[in-house]
């Protein structure tokens, strides 16, 4: 009798290596997803860091914080294209509190907002970062959810 030495995979062997794959995959979109939310907000927040220069300046020449984008001669950033940025608008508001406002897209919603607001200090301007509609989990790592 001539016996050869089956090649190849069994059908359970197959399966195991299936299940594998969907369980990684399953662990591994989510944790993606929110690490484009992530980043689609770090990018607002860097966007902004003009904006935080221009207050801090401000408030080393007038013992003050601004009330607009105009006081610290800046204008309003407004944006409708996905295309071109997550972030619909960054403006300066009453105390220096800079507002971003990011459009609905990969994760975010329409009404998404992060706000830097200033604080004097004896060293100059220190920033807190907060967001009420943005989970805890998808700010940057300097934000938090209040």
């Amino acid at each position: 009798m001539n016996n050869r030495a089956q090649k190849g995979f069994t059908l359970i062997e197959l399966m195991i290596v299936v299940a594998i794959i969907g369980i990684l995959a399953a662990v591994a979109l989510p944790a993606y997803n929110n690490y484009t939310v992530r980043a689609k907000l770090s990018e607002g927040i860097s966007q902004a860091q003009g904006y935080n220069t221009a207050v801090a300046e401000y408030y080393n020449i007038n013992p003050d914080l601004p009330g607009t984008s105009a006081a610290v001669n800046l204008t309003d950033y407004a944006n409708a294209d996905s295309a071109v940025s997550s972030v619909k608008a960054i403006a300066v508001g009453a105390n220096g509190v800079i507002s971003i406002d990011y459009l609905g897209v990969n994760g975010l919603t329409a009404n998404d907002t992060i706000t830097l607001t200033p604080a004097a200090a004896a060293t100059g301007i220190t920033w807190a970062c907060a967001s009420t509609e943005i989970a805890d989990e998808l700010l940057p790592p300097d934000c938090s959810g209040t």
